[in-house]
């Protein structure tokens, strides 16, 4: 994949909160309610690019991630994978990317002292 295929490309995702799954429904009730992600006043996490960037050989998404109604703009480095044809003759490419933020940035900043002590 060239470089020239994907610099014009836009990115836009939505996760609901209220889809969050930690295997322990006490913890996802705690973490969808205001202490946390307050998902009855901001139901999604959402992203949404706002350009891709080549430098030294590498890719990154750069884009507007908002979370608990707090946006900040935030750089992805991203890989592509593919290109390689569905079963209908259509071309397909994945991107995939990480990051780690800071939950704080976010106003997700809810703790409790633990019995021993510490967060």
């Amino acid at each position: 994949m060239e470089w020239d295929d994907v610099q014009n490309a836009s990115f836009k995702g939505e996760i609901a909160v209220d889809s969050i799954d930690t295997q322990n429904k006490k913890r996802d009730d705690h973490l969808v309610s205001a202490d946390f992600f307050n998902a009855n006043k901001n139901p999604n996490i959402t992203f949404e690019s706002k350009e891709v960037k080549k430098r030294f050989g590498k890719l990154s998404v750069i884009g507007n991630l908002t979370i608990n109604g707090v946006t900040k703009e935030v750089k992805i480095p991203v890989t592509i994978n593919g290109p390689v044809t569905d079963p209908w003759g259509n071309e397909k490419i994945g991107i995939q990317g990480k990051l780690t933020i800071d939950r704080k940035d976010y106003g997700l900043t809810w703790n409790k002292t633990l019995d021993k002590g510490g967060y």
